[in-house]
């Protein structure tokens, strides 16, 4: 008697009625998996790029949390996120500027930055009081050009109006622009195959007929799709579907990059002058034209990080952080 005096109260249940339902577990199940992966960031065994497991007590573990690599920005500021020991800093250090943030104490950290147009380097460092740095890379493609899609807020009339808006909706969460640099190893059609820096092949699809295909070498011009060959680098930006295809929306050809040689030293001030700065008594670093005089505003016994970059074993200085001036 249960079964027949629920029954036809379900059965006459209005199709509508069922996709919203339908709709709302499966924008459920996305957001919950979104969390879960956030969450297992934080607390997976060996982060990205191989860095210790980024727990605030883990001294020298540091894990970003957005944005991710190869991500496409289409709006800026951006702001960069992540974990990392806590009473610490954070050193984010893109192609020309670096930004230092102070991490909280449960060892979050955000900081907006400026990306330029197209590719960009990031290197993030967790610097410790022990010296024990981390550092995480971070490729980023900042392009106006490439917008992400906004959902309709316009309210179903319909049956067939209730299944897009949900369809639309689980697609808008799943698909955030993306893009697959490497180099192009096949080409059949619409449908072009690359050789990722890492070393796995990736498929792009140009199905779309309003693609731009832009050629920056030597100086940026739009060309047509068949003008892409064997053996090109390319940087293909869109929407990846169901099975890791690129929906390709843009299409740089350029010249493969690789991240500068960023190093970051902490330590307190032994000797100034106006080519060479030393701390803790063994690191050394140059000091150029480029970089702010630093004996006009530091002293000896003044606690500093050092941002520079490294060619032929000389750490040459470009930016440095005063943290604890002497008393």
């Amino acid at each position: 008697m249960t079964r027949a005096w629920y029954l036809p109260y379900i059965c006459p249940m209005r199709k509508e009625v069922w996709f919203a339902i339908i709709g709302g577990i499966v924008l459920g199940l996305i957001i919950g998996f979104g969390v879960y992966r956030i969450n297992f960031a934080f607390k997976k065994d060996g982060s990205q790029q191989g860095s210790p497991s980024p727990s605030p007590d883990n001294h020298g573990g540091l894990t970003i949390a957005k944005p991710n690599y190869d991500d496409v920005i289409t709006s800026l500021p951006l702001t960069v996120s992540g974990i990392t020991s806590k009473n610490s800093w954070a050193v984010i250090s893109t192609d020309t500027i670096d930004y230092l943030i102070k991490v909280e104490e449960n060892g979050t950290f955000e900081k907006e930055i400026d990306l330029t147009g197209g590719v960009n380097q990031i290197i993030v460092t967790g610097v410790n009081p022990d010296k024990k740095n981390s550092s995480q890379e971070l490729r980023l493609i900042y392009s106006t050009q490439l917008q992400t899609p906004k959902p309709e807020s316009q309210t179903p009339s319909s049956e067939s109006g209730v299944r897009e808006t949900v369809l639309k909706k689980v697609e808008d969460i799943l698909n955030s622009p993306k893009a697959y640099l490497g180099t192009v190893t096949d080409i059949a059609e619409k449908t072009i195959q690359l050789k990722t820096d890492a070393g796995s092949i990736e498929q792009v699809s140009a199905e779309d007929e309003e693609i731009k295909v832009i050629n920056q070498n030597p100086s940026p011009k739009e060309v047509k799709f068949a003008d892409i060959a064997i053996g090109d680098y390319i940087v293909a930006m869109g929407y990846k579907n169901g099975n890791g295809v690129l929906n390709a929306k843009r299409i740089l050809i350029t010249a493969p990059s690789s991240f500068p040689q960023i190093k970051v030293v902490y330590g307190k001030v032994m000797s100034i002058s106006k080519k060479e700065i030393i701390i803790n008594e063994e690191d050394k670093a140059a000091i150029t034209s480029a970089t702010k005089q630093p004996n006009k505003y530091l002293n000896v016994e003044d606690n500093v990080i050092i941002v520079g970059t490294t060619l032929k074993d000389v750490f040459t200085a470009r930016t440095i952080f005063l943290v604890e001036s002497t008393p």
